[in-house]
């Protein structure tokens, strides 16, 4: 049985507290003891590690790039490959973002698994 998962996220946004949208999140990085939420074209910050927001983030959806970087796969615009088998991802938003020679697997499985169901 799958823990229930939360819709919301409180989070900090300077001096505020907020409340977003889990499904709104398009990329996390990880900053130290924070991780650097992008949602809705606004930066966000979160005291937590990348494995415990992971957890909340439904797997179909998001997937681990990198060690420090999680990004929402319908933000992908495009992947370019390197030599190393390491790469770099383009998303929607303008940003890139690195992908490790680790991550790419579990990137490439989106190829297959992007039809619903």
């Amino acid at each position: 049985v799958h823990p229930v998962r939360p819709e919301t996220l409180l989070v900090s946004k300077g001096a505020d507290q907020c409340l977003i949208r889990l499904c709104d999140i398009q990329h996390a990085t990880a900053a130290g003891n924070y991780i650097e939420l992008r949602a809705r074209d606004q930066q966000y910050l979160i005291r937590s590690t990348m494995a415990k927001l992971e957890e909340l983030l439904p797997p179909c959806d998001y997937v681990r790039i990198h060690r420090s970087h999680l990004v929402r796969v319908d933000q992908i615009e495009r992947i370019r490959m390197r030599r190393a088998s390491n790469g770099i991802v383009h998303l929607r938003s303008g940003h890139t973002l690195p992908l490790s020679k680790t991550c790419r697997s579990e990137l490439l499985k989106h190829r297959l698994d992007s039809s619903p169901g």
